[in-house]
């Protein structure tokens, strides 16, 4: 069973949380991005092209981004052999993603209701 090193835990569950948020404000971008991408890839048949590539090259940026903030640290900490640390910094990222995905839908019923 993997027990938890109490020295290094506060630790590996801040590197966790800060990566979630940095992926979060990641994401804000691209969002804002796909708001003003309208004004910038105007629909028309012959313009439509430019868009549709723009949209898959920033796809494939994207995971890539993604992968490197999520799995960067805690696949450190495997090639490292530090188990522990791993699946703390990895837990730690889903569970701040679960925080904010579900802060997001109760502020969102909040001002539905309102």
């Amino acid at each position: 069973m993997l027990k938890f090193k109490k020295d290094c835990s506060h630790e590996q569950v801040a590197e966790g949380v800060v990566a979630a948020l940095v992926e979060i404000a990641y994401i804000i971008l691209i969002g804002v991005f796909f708001l003003i991408a309208e004004v910038i890839f105007p629909v028309q048949p012959g313009l439509m092209i430019l868009g549709i590539v723009a949209f898959f090259i920033l796809l494939v940026v994207s995971v890539a981004v993604s992968a490197v903030l999520v799995l960067g640290k805690p696949g450190y900490y495997f090639l490292q052999k530090q188990y522990t640390e791993a699946l703390t910094v990895f837990c730690s990222t889903i569970v701040t993603f679960f925080t904010v995905f579900f802060l997001i839908i109760f502020v969102s019923i909040l001002l539905v209701a309102i």
